[in-house]
């Protein structure tokens, strides 16, 4: 930073995050430009950002009443913000003072949640802050505080990129040639490294003190060596499959709880999704430690009603949403969006995340298939209670698990069409809590599994229980088939059995009474086999 100072904040904050804490900052009028440079950032096509903006005691007169802080991305001006005379809350100092004309005046702080994803391809990002202060004598100025950066890397096959695939290369490590390969009908740009890949450079040997080799598509890849865990008590192929207690085994590797879509069996963490016989994940997003918007982007998550900051660490855990999200909505309902579509019949739809209830908000939440098949806050498991809120102080955040199975038996595969979670925004909430407070909460851990019926079926109960075929298939006890075997006619779609009281081996299509061939010998006659 090219001016480093910090303020430690009151001990009678109203917001936990702040109370005895430190802001970078104050600045004010000495300080009219503050900046940072990050440098050397890996390859990357998009960037996101989100920080809190202290305004702190705010302006105390009309003379300063164009006073103003801008943030600027690099060299562009992305927000302004106008410091006004205006009660506030008690955030980071005592909430009146005594001002230059003997007066006692109201000046609480505000707060303002800045967050920004855009296109960003350049190695290094500039963070700059303009401001105008015209009153030192109160000392009013401006702090930051809770900064995020992330970017949406390129493939490590790319020395820049416009997306995060093999095919989104924009330019090669070492010169490589760039090809043009067709991958999933689209036609993308892709490096050629004949050697093997790493951190965005073709190299001729990985370490393989610390690294293995792992194919990936076209690309050799030098990868951390999961055997050299220290947790880890045997391995194999780069796959942990014994660790030390209390560590359980998920994807290869030692972790000390499984996440939230798996079941526990003997210490191995089991995918929700590979217990079904034909499960498979329809969406499976915000499991890390930190994600952004970027992440949404690929899951294709559509957001409403997320006014502020989309993010927010709440403690020590990072949530999609948190404290301040609704701000400003007035009874508008806050919606996180997923467009569905199976690839063939299914019969059931699993669907779990974990939510929090920050500042003991009363929440009333949807979670639907479609419009018609929504479940109202019935599916819900406590986990546990925080001693402290992200938020306000003296208040409690609740952590709650949710889980449901979805009824989708004897619907076609065009039912399902889309999957979202609805906050519901209700007028006595309002009431009860100040606008700026309203619908603290925050989601995280998404999943949505689909469980398919066998192939051709066209509905089935369960998976290995078709209830109808595909045209061209036939039912055939339980399952599907193209052709009905011996002794069996079609039928309305059905292989019916040839009748055994007629002891029919064969039937004549047009009748299943009637036989073509008998059983055990006997002689066809008229169409009939002798009793």
């Amino acid at each position: 930073w090219t001016k480093f100072r910090q303020f430690q904040c009151f001990d009678q904050s109203q917001l936990i995050e702040y109370r005895q804490k430190n802001v970078f900052g104050i600045f004010g009028s000495d300080s009219p430009i503050v900046y940072k440079k990050y440098q050397n950032l890996p390859p990357h096509y998009s960037l996101a950002i989100q920080l809190d903006i202290l305004l702190y005691k705010n302006t105390d007169d009309k003379k300063s009443k164009f006073d103003y802080v801008q943030i600027y991305f690099d060299s562009t001006l992305d927000s302004t913000f106008q410091i006004y005379n205006q009660k506030g809350f008690q955030i980071c100092q005592a909430d009146k003072i005594f001002t230059y004309d003997k007066k006692f005046i109201h000046f609480g702080d505000s707060i303002k949640r800045i967050h920004s994803n855009f296109t960003h391809t350049n190695e290094n990002f500039v963070l700059q802050f303009r401001s105008k202060v015209a009153n030192e004598k109160i000392g009013n100025g401006f702090g930051i505080k809770n900064i995020y950066i992330s970017i949406d890397t390129c493939h490590e096959s790319c020395l820049s990129c416009n997306g995060p695939t093999e095919t989104d290369c924009l330019t090669c490590p070492q010169g490589l040639p760039l090809l043009q390969i067709l991958k999933d009908k689209i036609i993308g740009n892709a490096c050629n490294c004949d050697g093997y890949v790493k951190n965005n450079q073709c190299l001729t040997e990985c370490d393989l003190t610390k690294e293995v080799i792992v194919q990936n598509g076209n690309y050799k890849i030098c990868v951390e060596n999961k055997c050299a865990d220290a947790n880890c008590i045997n391995c194999e192929n780069n796959q942990c499959i014994l660790c030390e207690e209390p560590y359980f085994i998920s994807l290869g590797k030692c972790v000390k709880e499984c996440p939230y879509n798996s079941l526990v069996d003997n210490k191995l963490c089991i995918d929700s999704a590979k217990i079904p016989k034909h499960g498979e994940y329809l969406l499976q997003a915000l499991f890390g430690q930190y994600f952004a918007s970027g992440e949404l982007g690929r899951a294709e998550i559509v957001l409403e009603g997320f006014n502020q900051q989309q993010f927010k660490m709440c403690n020590d855990v990072w949530l999609l949403g948190g404290p301040f999200v609704g701000v400003g909505n007035r009874n508008k309902d806050i919606f996180i969006r997923k467009k569905l579509k199976a690839k063939r019949a299914f019969y059931q739809i699993n669907v779990g995340y974990k939510y929090y209830v920050i500042d003991d908000t009363k929440l009333l939440i949807k979670t639907c298939l479609g419009n018609e098949n929504c479940d109202f806050n019935n599916n819900i498991q406590f986990t546990e209670k925080a001693q402290q809120s992200c938020a306000h102080y003296g208040k409690q955040a609740e952590l709650f698990n949710y889980y449901k199975e979805f009824d989708f038996r004897g619907k076609l595969a065009e039912s399902l069409n889309e999957f979202f979670i609805q906050v519901v925004v209700e007028s006595q909430i309002i009431k009860s809590i100040p606008e700026a407070n309203t619908q603290f909460f925050g989601f995280r851990e998404l999943y949505v599994v689909i469980e398919y019926c066998d192939d051709n079926c066209k509905t089935c109960s369960n998976a290995d229980k078709c209830d109808d075929c595909q045209n061209g298939y036939y039912l055939l006890g339980n399952q599907c088939v193209d052709k009905c075997p011996e002794n069996y006619i079609e039928q309305n779609q059905q292989c019916v059995s040839c009748d055994e009281s007629f002891k029919c081996k064969r039937c004549i299509t047009e009748g299943y009474k009637q036989c073509s061939k008998c059983n055990k010998m006997l002689n066809i006659l008229s169409n009939f086999c002798p009793k």
